[in-house]
């Protein structure tokens, strides 16, 4: 997590209270322990207001489009038939890549879209 947004702020900083109140409420080491991670939390909080970072370029601008779709990358059609090659032989006679490309139809409906944190999953 790069850093905290508003609600965990909040949960923080009332967690900070309430420990506070708790050290005013309490005698002995659980006065000090209750201190200690109330004052521990809220500079936590504090540290994360200081640390607030603006967003993240993405790697692109714009999708990359083609001609009545989006470009989802290079890749080449693995079949059963070269699941069967690679078990028998060890080898598989690759395919040539090609641009796979997701019609607007396809991108109309429910897709499963993976990729590292800040790739751009979101600007599809």
């Amino acid at each position: 997590m790069r850093g905290w947004d508003a609600r965990v702020r909040i949960r923080a900083a009332l967690l900070a209270a309430h420990a506070l109140a708790l050290a005013a409420a309490c005698d002995g080491a659980a006065r000090w322990l209750a201190a200690a991670a109330g004052a521990a939390v809220a500079a936590l909080v504090a540290r994360a207001f200081a640390r607030e970072l603006p967003p993240r370029e993405h790697l692109w601008g714009e999708p990359p489009a083609r001609a009545g779709g989006l470009l989802a990358g290079l890749g080449a059609e693995w079949t059963p038939d070269d699941a069967e090659e690679l078990l028998e032989r060890g080898r598989v006679a690759w395919p040539q890549e090609t641009e796979w490309v997701l019609s607007d139809l396809q991108l109309d409906r429910h897709a499963l879209i993976l990729g590292t944190t800040g790739a751009g999953q979101s600007r599809l």
